[in-house]
């Protein structure tokens, strides 16, 4: 639980959590801004975090929760030949691609995505779909993210 940095929240939640008093704010180095925190956490209120009805998620998280990687693109390099560019003696125009991709860290993806790779769907092979990861780390507390799930009046 100490190694959780920060918690984000619906906007929703995050007016209970003021009503309950639950909020405290902490002013910036200059004393200009108040930063809201939630048990020593910073509070991030966000309207996108997912919620069906009056059933909101709340995401807690910490440094190192995940990582940065290099993807391998379908065509990585490629050569295009104009020939009437350069005052008739040609031009070519080297195209390098890079993917940069995001990934939980202690989990490993395990579907098998169709062509195209995997989507942010809730179906099997897909990113949001729970079947499609498994948890590498022995120890639950060494994984750096945690959902809450809250039911709002």
């Amino acid at each position: 639980m100490e190694d959780l940095t920060a918690v984000m929240v619906h906007s929703v939640v995050y007016a209970r959590m003021q009503k309950l008093n639950l909020i405290d704010f902490i002013p910036d180095a200059r004393g200009e801004i108040n930063i809201a925190t939630f048990l020593g956490r910073e509070v991030i209120v966000d309207d996108g975090m997912p919620f069906t009805g009056s059933v909101y998620d709340t995401w807690m998280f910490g440094a190192g929760m995940t990582r940065l990687g290099v993807g391998s693109p379908k065509i990585p390099t490629e050569v295009e030949h104009i020939p009437g560019a350069g005052n008739g003696g040609g031009q070519e125009v080297l195209y390098n691609r890079h993917e940069w991709v995001m990934h939980p860290v202690g989990h490993a993806y395990t579907g098998t995505p169709a062509n195209g790779g995997p989507s942010n769907a809730a179906t099997a092979n897909n990113l949001a779909a729970a079947g499609s990861w498994d948890r590498v780390y022995s120890e639950r507390k060494q994984i750096k993210f945690a959902r809450m799930v809250t039911r709002e009046a």
